[in-house]
């Protein structure tokens, strides 16, 4: 194969490509979710919902299970 077929097998690699570092919280946007859980995991449990609302489900429910660890007794946590 020349070059001329390989760039556009690239640059469809490169446009699927996303970076662990667009699925961290700072691309997520803003949650406002007031709990009457802790204060100590009110932000796990917004950062739990800005994930679930961005259909990362896996890193949702491990951010939900943190809080639920952290503070058993959080209903939003469950």
């Amino acid at each position: 194969m020349n070059a001329r077929m390989w760039f556009p097998l690239i640059l469809l690699c490169s446009a699927l490509w996303v970076p662990s570092s667009a699925q961290t919280s700072n691309h997520l946007g803003r949650v406002d979710f007031p709990t009457s859980c802790p204060t100590e995991v009110q932000p796990l449990i917004e950062q739990g919902l800005a994930l679930l609302h961005s259909f990362q489900y896996e890193e949702a429910e491990q951010t939900f299970a943190d809080a639920k660890s952290r503070a058993p007794k959080c209903a939003m946590a469950h």
